[in-house]
């Protein structure tokens, strides 16, 4: 990876750090690219040049996050014990909703398929 790539990717990270704290704190409807640019110190081209819309920005974090989750979860699947590990992933699962944090995921979730249903031809 050259110095390019890397100030993109450390970029990208950035704004989606912020981005995730202002979902979380002020909730998606609320934030707008504007704030999410200054709150990062970017430019709003730069935040532009990375995400179309804050629809894509809440999906990229959307899915950043399920993959996380899904993944520690999955981690201590046992395949001899397949009911017992799904019974134990699902208790755990239900355990992080009661999480302030894990709300953005819901958020993210309804918004984007707000979002979609508003958009003609669009799919939810």
């Amino acid at each position: 990876m050259n110095l390019r790539e890397k100030q993109q990717q450390l970029t990208r990270s950035l704004i989606k750090d912020t981005a995730l704290e202002l979902f979380c704190t002020q909730g998606i409807e609320r934030t707008d690219m504007t704030q999410i640019a200054g709150q990062a110190g970017v430019s709003r081209r730069t935040l532009y040049l990375h995400y179309k819309d804050k629809e894509d920005l809440a999906a990229e974090l959307y899915v950043d996050n399920l993959e996380q989750m899904f993944g520690q979860l999955l981690f201590d699947f046992d395949f001899a014990q397949p009911v017992q590990s799904l019974e134990k992933i699902l208790d755990q699962y239900l355990e992080l909703r009661e999480h302030q944090e894990s709300l953005i995921y819901y958020d993210a979730l309804w918004s984007l398929l707000q979002y979609s249903l508003q958009e003609p031809g669009r799919a939810p």
